[in-house]
């Protein structure tokens, strides 16, 4: 499948900074980076991403979240210092990345039924991210501050 979205997220994601901020929103604060992306994607757009499409698509991907991507993920990070598991290790990290894509397709197969209003920008659509995932506060506003800095393109 075609999917501009992934593109530009491989493009963003290899920029300096930008894994390793992304990484520790997900890491403490359970930041969906898929979601970072497509914020920023559709920001990129001039497109918003609403508190409702946002839940809706967090709902919807929820099993694939928890049930898929959450194990590949945690298995490859165990299996990261075993020299031994080296190859596994390396499978596993081509098998999460094709987890994300599909991730990634189903965001775009929901953004192709229904293109968001144009309008918001960077910082509009990565405070509803963040807003679903943690309380208001000055974690809030730092994490904010640092993701524009380095998704701002």
């Amino acid at each position: 499948m075609k999917n501009p979205f992934w593109n530009y997220s491989l493009a963003l994601y290899s920029k300096p900074a930008v894994a390793e901020l992304c990484l520790l929103a997900q890491d403490r604060y359970g930041v969906e980076v898929n979601f970072l992306l497509y914020a920023a994607w559709l920001s990129s757009r001039g497109q918003s991403l609403k508190a409702s499409q946002l839940k809706r698509l967090l709902s919807a991907t929820e099993q694939w979240r928890q049930e898929v991507i959450g194990p590949l993920r945690s298995l490859r990070r165990q299996w990261r210092t075993l020299p031994e598991a080296a190859q596994l290790h390396t499978q596993l990290q081509g098998l999460e990345l094709e987890a994300e894509r599909y991730l990634q397709d189903l965001l775009w197969l929901d953004y192709q039924a229904a293109p968001p209003a144009l309008g918001a920008d960077l910082r509009a659509n990565l405070q509803q991210v963040l807003a679903c995932h943690m309380a208001q506060g000055a974690d809030l506003e730092q994490l904010l501050e640092q993701l524009l800095g380095v998704l701002a393109s």
